[in-house]
């Protein structure tokens, strides 16, 4: 969860430079001022490369790395301490005692959130419990076994507390996870099972509107168009409900290989070009000319061209345009699509990527809709090793932007997982993309 490892980042930056803070303006601890802050500085730095790897959409190496270096680098932290701080007697018996405890926090509470409750728990009792021996053996020259076992004890019931206090969240988080993926799983079963006896009855009113039965009286077919519409909508809900499937399922591999996006745009365009032109709309491409190719699979780039302009025709104003604009940038190729219509407000903006969200607006409920289209968008954009963002503004309009790996870099990387991508969103500082989906 992108959300999760970004939450297990700032509660490190929170504590360690508290503990920095505190070491800095205490008296006490003047002889062991430097070292506090030696190993912020290195805890920060640590911590500012996760960072990197979770801005260039790399949520997965962050979890893995961090389920297996996060307490380790943290304990390494407070052993190199407490052997730089052997024998100083001025040094409370807190820094090297129970205060080793603090920087070794943020790691195992992370651990704790990313593995399962019963190995976490017994890994982070492990790494407290040798951290304590470790504390013992380097703070003193002649350590009594009195000693090494009291802070092995002190240190494993430090341990023992993070896992009481956590356990019980990762718990709820996995009960949650659970409940969402079996409600999709419902509504994905049950979307499959409608689908071939709709599309039946769309073969019969399409069959009554051709006269294929005899004539149809004006009144009736009034009724049979009418069926027919609601026929229609009820397909474009299920083909939403089998996209996000399509997005999610790590069952159904992605082909992915060099994509001309300007080709692509070109055919999206074409396909929404009858639903613009009713509302006299106009669909621009600039930027694509020379544009180098991504890398990534063509139909999920289709899929997701096709989702936000069909969102920025549908809340453009009449008469209004869109623009699908193409730019590269280091190491990565990029695609927007701009409209001038009505934004999306600013207390709407954080839910923009949650499924079925379609914001407080009663102007975007008028709108037909599933409040699934930037959610796909996004999840496949991820599963293409890109990521999105936006920027958007009530009444004034909204770019949704997307970046993908370029197809000679991923050549050259290997052909397998995704690249490292960067870069900032548009119009100073995009929001990156949270969760959820407005339209």
């Amino acid at each position: 969860s992108p959300a999760l490892e970004w939450g297990i980042q700032a509660a490190r930056i929170v504590l360690v430079v508290s503990y920095v803070v505190f070491a800095s303006v205490t008296e006490d601890w003047g002889a062991a001022r430097p070292v506090t802050q030696i190993m912020g500085a290195v805890m920060l730095a640590y911590t500012a490369a996760f960072i990197v790897l979770l801005r260039a959409g790399r949520t997965r190496v962050v979890t893995v790395a961090g389920c297996v270096l996060d307490p380790l680098v943290t304990s390494a932290a407070v052993l190199v301490s407490a052997a730089v701080l052997d024998n100083v007697t001025e040094t409370p018996f807190v820094m090297v005692g129970p205060g080793t405890a603090v920087p070794v926090l943020p790691g195992v509470g992370a651990t704790l959130l990313r593995l399962r409750p019963l190995p976490a728990a017994v890994f982070v009792v492990l790494i407290n419990g040798g951290t304590g021996a470790g504390t013992a053996l380097l703070s003193y020259e002649t350590p009594t076994a009195a000693l090494v076992l009291s802070r092995v004890l002190g240190m494993t019931s430090v341990g023992l507390s993070l896992v009481a206090v956590f356990w019980p969240i990762q718990r709820m988080r996995e009960q949650l996870q659970a409940a969402a993926e079996e409600k999709l799983q419902l509504v994905s079963t049950v979307a499959h099972e409608l689908r071939g006896p709709l599309t039946g009855v769309r073969a019969h009113l399409d069959l009554l509107q051709d006269g294929a039965a005899g004539d149809v009286p004006e009144r009736q077919g009034e009724l049979v168009r009418g069926a027919a519409r609601s026929a229609a909508r009820m397909e474009q809900m299920i083909a939403a409900f089998a996209q996000v499937e399509w997005a999610e399922s790590s069952d159904i591999a992605l082909k992915p290989g060099p994509v001309d996006l300007g080709a692509a745009a070109a055919d999206v365009k074409e396909t929404m070009a009858p639903m613009a032109g009713e509302r006299g709309i106009a669909i621009e491409l600039t930027g694509f000319d020379d544009l180098p190719h991504a890398w990534a699979d063509r139909p999920s780039i289709e899929q997701i061209l096709s989702n936000l302009l069909a969102n920025a025709v549908r809340f453009s104003f009449d008469g209004g345009s869109v623009t699908m604009r193409g730019y590269a940038r280091p190491g990565s190729v990029r695609v927007s699509v701009e409209d001038r219509g009505m934004g999306i407000p600013e207390e709407d903006q954080r839910h923009i990527f949650d499924r079925f969200y379609r914001g407080a607006d009663p102007r975007k409920h008028r709108i037909r809709g599933t409040g699934l289209g930037l959610y796909v968008s996004r999840t496949l954009v991820e599963r293409n090793g890109g990521r999105m963002w936006f920027t958007s503004m009530a009444d004034a309009g909204s770019i949704f932007s997307f970046s993908l790996p370029l197809a000679d870099s991923r050549r050259l990387s290997r052909g397998g997982g995704p690249t490292s991508i960067s870069g900032d969103g548009l119009l100073n500082g995009g929001r990156e993309a949270a969760d959820g989906d407005i339209h």
